[in-house]
């Protein structure tokens, strides 16, 4: 008997919050950092998370957000039944990158959500914003959060959820 257990992506740029929302949304996560020159961790590998929310159970795989790991993306969005594209909603400058991600996990036909975190900084656009600057489908829900302090964190979840279960 094989036991099937669905899994979930977690990607995006460089420094969205990635690590931060796998462990928020896990119970046990496990994450390989190393400090950056810049005196923060950066995810070198990936951060590996289980989800059990409302009788739903998942594993979750978070990818580091530089290109140089976009095999990995590329491989575990063919395994995935859904994704979360993380953005850093005051950083403009790194959806271009998000957009590129996107577009990788297309070809699957799997549902995202963009995570729009940091919406407590200053500078940071709406979610009605970020989906004109990234000319974004309006099938693609957009979630504000502040994952840091698990505000909107629930819904993005959920939002998920409603996508591939229906209402």
């Amino acid at each position: 008997m094989k036991i099937y257990i669905p899994k979930i992506l977690v990607t995006g740029p460089y420094n969205a919050g990635k690590s931060s929302f796998v462990k928020s949304i896990s119970k046990k996560s496990v994450s390989v950092e190393r400090m950056a020159l810049e005196k923060f961790p950066t995810t070198i590998a990936m951060d590996i998370g289980h989800v059990d929310h409302n009788g739903f159970v998942a594993d979750i795989f978070g990818t580091p957000g530089q290109e140089r790991f976009d095999l990995m993306l590329d491989v575990l969005a063919k395994e995935s039944v859904g994704a979360f594209i993380l953005v850093d909603s005051s950083a403009p400058q790194t959806f271009a990158r998000a957009k590129d991600m996107i577009n990788k996990t297309q070809a699957e036909a799997i549902p995202k959500i963009i995570v729009a975190n940091k919406q407590d900084l200053p500078g940071a656009l709406a979610p009605e914003q970020i989906r004109e600057t990234m000319k974004l489908d309006k099938n693609i829900p957009i979630i504000p959060t502040v994952i840091k302090e698990n505000k909107g964190v629930e819904e993005a979840l959920n939002t998920l959820l409603k996508l591939l279960y229906g209402d």
